[in-house]
Order: C-alpha cells, then structure tokens, then sequence
C-alpha cells in the first residue's frame, strides 16, 4: 500500500464556511489492511485529520475521521465543515503504519470551483453573451 491525496474539493457554503473533501488513494497493489487482520481484530484503519491555521476552526464534531481500509489501487472520499477567512490555509493529513504519511496544503478560496468558471468562459465564448459569476449568482449580458 501507499497512501497519496489525489484530490481535494472545497465547496463555499456561505458565512465563511467551507466543506472540504479529500479523496485518499492508495496506489499500491495490496489493501492497506488484509481480511485476516480484520478477523482477528488486529486490523488498523486508515487516519485522516484536519490541521488548521489560527485564522481557521473546525467544525466538524470528528477532528480525526477512519477509513477501515482502501484497496489496492482504489480510494475514498472524507470530508470536514472548516468556517475561516479567505486565504486561511488548511492541510490534509493521512496515516497508516503500511501506506505511510501523505500531506497536502490548501488556501481556502470562496471561487475555488476552476472547472465552473471554465465552463462559464467556453459558454460565453461559444454564445457570445458576456457572463459574469457573482456569489453563486450567473448574470449574463448580451454582445
């Protein structure tokens, strides 16, 4: 097994509160823990936190959120509510004794959704009407 963030999503909810999502891979063959290991009640799960700036708190009830296992070459999704200021940094922490240690680091962003905007730009483009993304809110002007 080997541990890795392949992904990580962070939705604005309004109010300065954001839902961040992880997807945890692991790109190894094996499974981070084997059926035996389960059986036997020895198995470890896999260990995803939140570590926040001084500008940031978590609100999720959970500071720490398991993952029974991940498969070989296979990944899971977890997700925390996290209420901070734009630009306050969050990292994505994820440990399994076999799997190893993986970290990333993200600013919080209010229009972190890239993909969105790049669908706004082909579609103005293509229809030539000027789109304009304020605060959830599509406001079109036609050319």
């Amino acid at each position: 097994p080997l541990l890795s963030i392949s992904d990580i999503k962070q939705e604005y909810l309004g109010k300065d509160i954001y839902r961040i999502t992880a997807t945890i891979s692991n790109t190894g063959f094996q499974p981070t823990e084997l059926a035996i290991r389960f059986a036997t009640k020895k198995a470890v799960p896999v260990r995803t936190y939140l570590s926040v700036s001084n500008k940031a708190i978590l609100l999720d009830k959970d500071f720490e959120k398991e993952i029974d296992k991940i498969d070989g070459n296979s990944k899971e999704e977890v997700s925390w509510l996290v209420h901070g200021s734009k630009g306050s940094k969050v990292t994505i922490n994820a440990y399994h004794p076999k799997g190893g240690r993986t970290s990333k680091e993200i600013k919080l962003n209010r229009w972190a959704n890239k993909n969105f905007l790049k669908i706004i730009r082909f579609f103005s483009n293509w229809c030539g009407i000027n789109f304009l993304y304020v605060k959830g809110i599509i406001l079109a002007k036609a050319t």
